[in-house]
Protein backbone atom coordinates (compact mmCIF):
# COMPACT_ATOMS: atom_id res chain seq x y z
CA UNK A 1 0.00 0.00 0.00
CA UNK A 2 1.31 3.45 -0.89
CA UNK A 3 1.96 5.93 1.85
CA UNK A 4 -0.07 9.10 1.62
CA UNK A 5 1.78 12.11 0.22
CA UNK A 6 2.68 14.71 2.78
CA UNK A 7 2.16 18.33 2.04
CA UNK A 8 5.27 20.49 1.77
CA UNK A 9 3.36 23.73 2.15
CA UNK A 10 4.39 24.14 5.74
CA UNK A 11 8.06 23.50 4.95
CA UNK A 12 8.19 26.35 2.43
CA UNK A 13 6.32 28.83 4.56
CA UNK A 14 8.49 31.86 5.25
CA UNK A 15 10.88 31.04 2.37
CA UNK A 16 9.14 32.38 -0.74
CA UNK A 17 12.26 34.30 -1.82
CA UNK A 18 14.67 31.37 -1.55
CA UNK A 19 14.39 30.25 -5.19
CA UNK A 20 14.81 33.76 -6.71
CA UNK A 21 17.75 34.33 -4.37
CA UNK A 22 19.45 31.10 -5.50
CA UNK A 23 18.84 31.94 -9.17
CA UNK A 24 20.29 35.41 -8.67
CA UNK A 25 23.34 33.94 -6.92
CA UNK A 26 23.89 31.45 -9.76
CA UNK A 27 23.67 34.20 -12.40
CA UNK A 28 26.21 36.32 -10.51
CA UNK A 29 28.63 33.41 -10.13
CA UNK A 30 28.46 32.73 -13.88
CA UNK A 31 28.94 36.44 -14.64
CA UNK A 32 32.05 36.56 -12.45
CA UNK A 33 33.48 33.21 -13.59
CA UNK A 34 32.94 33.70 -17.34
CA UNK A 35 35.74 36.26 -17.86
CA UNK A 36 38.12 34.10 -15.84
CA UNK A 37 37.31 31.06 -17.97
CA UNK A 38 37.41 32.87 -21.32
CA UNK A 39 41.20 32.55 -21.83
CA UNK A 40 41.00 28.85 -21.02
CA UNK A 41 38.41 28.36 -23.73
CA UNK A 42 40.34 30.15 -26.48
CA UNK A 43 40.77 28.16 -29.66
CA UNK A 44 43.42 30.49 -31.05
CA UNK A 45 43.01 32.74 -34.06
CA UNK A 46 43.47 31.87 -37.68
CA UNK A 47 45.03 35.30 -38.40
CA UNK A 48 48.65 34.15 -38.42
CA UNK A 49 50.94 36.97 -39.59
CA UNK A 50 52.23 36.26 -43.09
CA UNK A 51 54.99 38.88 -43.08
CA UNK A 52 57.30 37.27 -40.50
CA UNK A 53 60.86 36.81 -41.72
CA UNK A 54 62.02 34.32 -39.08
CA UNK A 55 60.68 31.23 -37.37
CA UNK A 56 61.99 28.86 -34.74
CA UNK A 57 60.52 25.67 -33.23
CA UNK A 58 59.35 25.81 -29.63
CA UNK A 59 59.70 23.05 -27.05
CA UNK A 60 56.79 22.43 -24.70
CA UNK A 61 57.31 21.95 -20.97
CA UNK A 62 54.88 21.03 -18.24
CA UNK A 63 55.41 21.00 -14.50
CA UNK A 64 52.44 19.67 -12.56
CA UNK A 65 52.90 19.01 -8.87
CA UNK A 66 50.47 19.15 -6.03
CA UNK A 67 51.27 22.81 -5.31
CA UNK A 68 52.46 24.13 -8.63
CA UNK A 69 51.09 23.91 -12.15
CA UNK A 70 53.25 25.52 -14.78
CA UNK A 71 53.27 25.09 -18.56
CA UNK A 72 55.43 26.92 -21.03
CA UNK A 73 56.91 26.92 -24.51
CA UNK A 74 60.60 27.67 -24.93
CA UNK A 75 62.95 28.52 -27.78
CA UNK A 76 66.15 26.53 -28.31
CA UNK A 77 69.31 27.98 -26.70
CA UNK A 78 71.15 30.63 -28.78
CA UNK A 79 68.54 30.39 -31.53
CA UNK A 80 69.14 33.89 -32.92
CA UNK A 81 72.62 34.85 -34.06
CA UNK A 82 71.95 38.54 -33.27
CA UNK A 83 71.23 37.87 -29.60
CA UNK A 84 67.90 38.04 -27.87
CA UNK A 85 66.32 41.48 -27.81
CA UNK A 86 62.65 41.86 -26.95
CA UNK A 87 62.13 44.64 -29.49
CA UNK A 88 62.98 42.18 -32.27
CA UNK A 89 60.08 39.98 -31.27
CA UNK A 90 57.28 42.53 -31.28
CA UNK A 91 55.08 41.77 -32.97
CA UNK A 92 55.57 38.02 -32.78
CA UNK A 93 53.25 35.03 -33.05
CA UNK A 94 53.18 31.75 -31.16
CA UNK A 95 51.60 29.25 -33.54
CA UNK A 96 50.45 25.66 -33.23
CA UNK A 97 51.92 24.24 -36.45
CA UNK A 98 49.42 21.36 -36.56
CA UNK A 99 46.32 23.56 -36.46
CA UNK A 100 47.99 26.70 -37.90
CA UNK A 101 46.34 28.82 -35.24
CA UNK A 102 47.98 31.66 -33.30
CA UNK A 103 47.72 31.76 -29.50
CA UNK A 104 48.13 34.78 -27.20
CA UNK A 105 50.96 33.35 -25.09
CA UNK A 106 53.08 36.11 -23.59
CA UNK A 107 56.78 36.31 -22.89
CA UNK A 108 57.30 35.04 -19.37
CA UNK A 109 61.07 35.14 -19.19
CA UNK A 110 64.11 35.97 -21.29
CA UNK A 111 67.23 34.11 -20.21
CA UNK A 112 70.15 36.22 -21.39
CA UNK A 113 72.69 33.51 -20.48
CA UNK A 114 71.27 30.80 -22.72
CA UNK A 115 69.47 33.28 -24.99
CA UNK A 116 66.15 31.50 -24.69
CA UNK A 117 62.66 32.94 -24.46
CA UNK A 118 59.92 31.32 -22.40
CA UNK A 119 56.24 31.82 -23.23
CA UNK A 120 53.73 31.04 -20.51
CA UNK A 121 50.77 28.78 -21.33
CA UNK A 122 47.67 29.12 -19.17
CA UNK A 123 47.12 26.16 -16.85
CA UNK A 124 43.36 26.37 -17.35
CA UNK A 125 43.84 26.19 -21.10
CA UNK A 126 46.30 23.29 -20.92
CA UNK A 127 43.93 21.28 -18.72
CA UNK A 128 41.17 21.70 -21.30
CA UNK A 129 43.56 20.77 -24.15
CA UNK A 130 45.40 17.68 -22.88
CA UNK A 131 47.38 16.99 -26.09
CA UNK A 132 48.80 20.50 -26.45
CA UNK A 133 52.34 19.51 -25.47
CA UNK A 134 52.54 16.87 -28.22
CA UNK A 135 51.73 19.37 -30.98
CA UNK A 136 54.52 21.15 -32.88
CA UNK A 137 54.77 24.83 -31.86
CA UNK A 138 56.56 27.60 -33.72
CA UNK A 139 57.60 31.15 -32.87
CA UNK A 140 57.25 33.55 -35.80
CA UNK A 141 59.19 36.76 -35.25
CA UNK A 142 60.62 39.79 -37.04
CA UNK A 143 57.07 40.36 -38.23
CA UNK A 144 55.86 43.48 -39.97
CA UNK A 145 53.70 45.65 -37.69
CA UNK A 146 49.96 45.17 -38.19
CA UNK A 147 48.44 47.41 -40.85
CA UNK A 148 51.50 47.56 -43.09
Amino acid sequence: MLAPLRSTRGALRGRPLLLPLLVSLAVNVVAVAAPALAPALTQGTADVPAACTRRVPLTSHSEMTLWRHNQWLETPPHFDERGVLLRQFSPYAVVNARTEREYPWRVEEIDRTTETIRFSVLTRWSLLHPGWADDPWVLLYDCAPPGR
